[in-house]
């Protein structure tokens, strides 16, 4: 398959998803964003960045927690939730929502990821802005990470860190992280952080005001939520020149080794 023929057919599947994500949220009530260069496409590109073959959404703590616990009884048949809380053959600390019926197959280490086309949704919590004390937070939770991943992957620790994580369940891992990204409680209440993003949580700490209640945008011909002050959340992780589009060289789609749509066609890639 050509690539924009990819390109084309993998927005469309993602779309299906993201459409009854937002559907979902809407009759219940719950708070999404676009977030990190989904938000960046919908603001500098009407839609999806035209290289990019993924969709990113985050919601506040408590709707994430809400949306994760209704899923199961919400998503319709083709649909499902990935979480370790759920499944323990998951090894993310943030959720998908996937198609059950396509295929998306990743090589990742020494292993190959089959998980269906998704959107990927990140927590936000509250916290009392950027500091050495969130920076270590941070690096618990990567370490949490680390040690979800190694249990696909097992290649990734080695002697008595293996040991550790082998003694522990995935979903024990989440709790351990997602303790952390919710502790000690924000005093203030005044500042956001996406813990779970692979950017430096200095970019992913601020403002809560920036999101807010959040506010629509066109996407694709559809219209998502993003965040009130989608500017500032933009300057924070990309830089005051957000809207410049990068050289040829630097569009670069992250190619899966196999995708498999949901009318049973397939690209493949080396």
């Amino acid at each position: 398959m050509e690539h924009n023929e990819y390109i084309k057919r993998i927005h469309e599947e993602i779309l299906k998803v993201m459409d009854e994500i937002d559907r979902i949220c809407r009759d219940q009530g719950l708070q999404y964003y676009l977030i990190g260069g989904t938000l960046l496409g919908a603001v500098r590109h009407g839609g999806f960045i035209p290289w990019d073959d993924d969709l990113d959404i985050a919601m506040p703590r408590e709707d994430y927690e809400t949306f994760l616990a209704i899923c199961p009884s919400v998503l319709p048949p083709y649909l499902k939730i990935g979480s370790a809380r759920y499944d323990s053959n998951y090894h993310r600390l943030f959720s998908k929502v996937y198609n059950v019926n396509t295929r998306f197959v990743e090589h990742v280490g020494e292993k190959e990821t089959n998980m269906g086309i998704f959107v990927d949704i990140f927590p936000l919590d509250l916290s009392d802005g950027y500091s050495k004390s969130l920076e270590r937070r941070k690096w618990f939770v990567k370490k949490c990470s680390v040690m979800l991943s190694s249990k696909a992957y097992p290649g990734q620790l080695h002697g008595i860190k293996k040991i550790i994580v082998n003694s522990l369940s995935s979903k024990k891992i989440l709790r351990m992280a997602e303790y952390v990204m919710q502790h000690p409680k924000s005093k203030n209440k005044k500042f956001t952080s996406n813990f779970t993003s692979h950017y430096d949580i200095k970019r992913q700490t601020m403002l809560s005001e920036y999101f807010g209640r959040g506010r629509v945008l066109s996407f694709n011909g559809r219209e998502y939520m993003v965040p009130s002050d989608y500017k500032a959340v933009l300057t924070s992780i990309f830089g005051k020149n957000y809207m410049q589009v990068p050289p040829k060289e630097k569009q670069i789609t992250h190619h899966p080794s196999l995708v498999k749509f949901s009318d049973g066609t397939e690209a493949k890639f080396s």
